[in-house]
């Protein structure tokens, strides 16, 4: 679309034939243009190009959106994966209870409350991994649309923890979405300059042949001349326009638009700006519940479990406490996901503003 600026527009092309000049048939040929004053083409060449670059910043800015989706979306597949199997754990552990329960009520040692509430909590294990199985089918489907794909991925087994980013104070100013806005500010500019040179008068010149048939005077000498004798001229002029209000009225108009367009942009940049501090703060947050979780909660988890098992099994506890022990311990590991899909989203979210 660039080069479509120095366009001159058609050159006009004309034939007659007829009672031109006298009651003899006559011929006149023409062809004439119109054209702008160069600077108007020079400017119609910087807006257009200001207009190509804008689309290409869309673009790569479509392309860095695209990357945060992929690697948001894949990251919580692989925390839903981990979850499945901390649930399939959670069930095996109350498959154990429930055999036992059973055992322990066949035999007259306990009633049939403690054969229920083991019955309930493998019910509720098997309805959230139903769930969870859906929301993982779901994010796949998801993530082979980002991929544009019939493809259906399954994401790695072991547990996915994203590289530490790079983190500013302030985040950078060449990002995508922030250069779109200066770019729109800078075709308001040149749409304005050009419409301004646009008041400018058109040139237009042309030449004309034609024949005169009949009787003409020419140097006191009486001549005939026919259609096969041709006359030539040539025409140059200018066009100007009689009435300005309406480019007035479109200059006023696109003035406001290009001080709309610079409010946006400072707008844009405050706004990104501060949408990027958030993320700073979100992810220096799920980076102490992440730590807190390795370096405490999930030790603490495998000891509840543990210790839970061993007295229950001693008969120190009773199912109600041990369902209770062992739910508290999957919590903390579902919690420990949890934190860690989040920071894992955060570190996404600031590499894609940082424009990584």
């Amino acid at each position: 679309m660039a080069g479509t600026a120095w366009d001159i527009g058609r050159t006009s092309v004309a034939a007659e034939w007829g009672n031109i000049n006298s009651a003899y048939n006559d011929t006149r040929y023409s062809v004439s243009h119109t054209i702008s004053f160069p600077a108007v083409y020079a400017r119609q060449n910087v807006l257009m190009k200001a207009e190509w670059q804008a689309a290409e910043i869309q673009v790569k800015g479509r392309e860095k959106e695209l990357v945060k989706q992929v690697s948001q979306t894949y990251c919580a597949m692989n925390t839903l994966m981990q979850k499945r199997r901390l649930l399939e754990y959670a069930d095996s552990v109350y498959e154990e209870f429930y055999k036992k329960a059973e055992l322990r009520y066949n035999l007259g040692a306990s009633d049939i409350l403690e054969k229920a509430t083991a019955e309930n909590q493998r019910g509720q294990i098997y309805l959230q991994l139903q769930q969870l199985e859906a929301d993982i089918i779901a994010l796949q489907l998801r993530f082979a649309y980002l991929l544009q794909t019939d493809n259906i991925f399954v994401p790695q087994d072991d547990l996915l923890k994203l590289p530490v980013p790079v983190v500013r104070a302030e985040p950078a100013n060449n990002h995508p979405d922030v250069q779109y806005l200066l770019q729109q500010q800078k075709m308001a500019t040149a749409q304005l300059r050009l419409e301004k040179i646009k008041l400018l008068p058109e040139i237009t010149g042309g030449y004309y042949n034609q024949s005169y048939s009949g009787w003409q005077k020419v140097d006191n000498i009486e001549r005939f001349y026919t259609q096969n004798d041709r006359f030539g001229s040539g025409l140059i002029g200018i066009s100007v326009p009689i009435s300005v209000f309406s480019q007035t009225a479109r200059l006023k108009a696109l003035s406001l638009n290009r001080a709309a367009t610079e409010m946006s942009y400072k707008d844009g940049q405050q706004a990104f700006a501060l949408r990027y501090r958030q993320t700073l703060t979100e992810y220096r947050k799920n980076v102490a519940a992440v730590a807190y979780y390795e370096g405490k909660g999930l030790a603490n988890a495998d000891d509840v479990l543990n210790a839970a098992r061993d007295k229950y099994l001693h008969g120190d506890i009773n199912y109600m406490e041990y369902a209770m022990l062992i739910n508290q311990a999957v919590a903390i590991k579902s919690g420990y996901y949890d934190a860690l899909k989040e920071l894992n989203q955060t570190i996404t979210e600031l590499n894609y503003l940082s424009n990584k």
